[in-house]
């Protein structure tokens, strides 16, 4: 019994050992570099608006907006959570070279009309601001080369699917309050 025991831990500290000198056995090969995890936002509403303010900006007000704003991971980290709305516009006050405010972000923008019509808007969105007395969000949106943003007017059901932050600026955002 006390021989298994001895051949037992000699085979473990064996496996150890090898595992722990593997990374030094493997020469001159650098490390593959990791790409850093980046998520999307998805933030809705039951209605918004379409209007150019007094500078001819477009802006986008969703109305009714969700309290809760959906962000998920690129694969293959998949991970995923919830945040308030009103998080959103502190991701914009970043000073990172890759922040929104840097490098604002794309977004996907669907919408129903009237009529019932869903339509998709690719667009570049800036300046975000949210009113919690109104239970609103907008943001300055500018269309991407080829899409048109929907005619001005009044919208139902309204999401605004954002794309790519770093998720490690995110956390040290939401966790720390660093650089947001």
């Amino acid at each position: 019994m006390k021989l298994k025991r001895i051949l037992t831990a000699t085979a473990i500290s064996a496996l150890m050992l090898s595992a722990a000198t593997a990374p030094a056995m493997a020469g001159d090969r650098a490390p593959a570099k990791k790409k850093p995890e980046s998520i999307s936002f998805v933030v809705g509403s039951d209605k918004a608006t379409i209007a150019a303010n007094d500078q001819g900006k477009i802006i986008l007000t969703m109305t009714k907006v969700d309290p809760s704003v959906a962000w998920f991971a690129d694969r293959p980290a998949r991970n995923s959570g919830v945040l308030k709305v009103s998080k959103i516009p502190a991701i914009w006050t970043s000073g990172g070279k890759n922040s929104f405010k840097a490098v604002p972000p794309n977004a996907a923008v669907t919408t129903h009309t009237a009529d019932g019509k869903m339509h998709v808007a690719l667009v570049t969105l800036t300046k975000p601001m949210f009113d919690a007395k109104a239970g609103s969000m907008s943001f300055q949106v500018t269309p991407l080369k080829g899409s048109k943003v929907v005619k001005s007017g009044n919208l139902g059901q309204t999401n605004v699917f954002i794309d790519n932050y770093t998720f490690q600026d995110f956390m040290n955002c939401l966790l720390f309050g660093e650089d947001c």
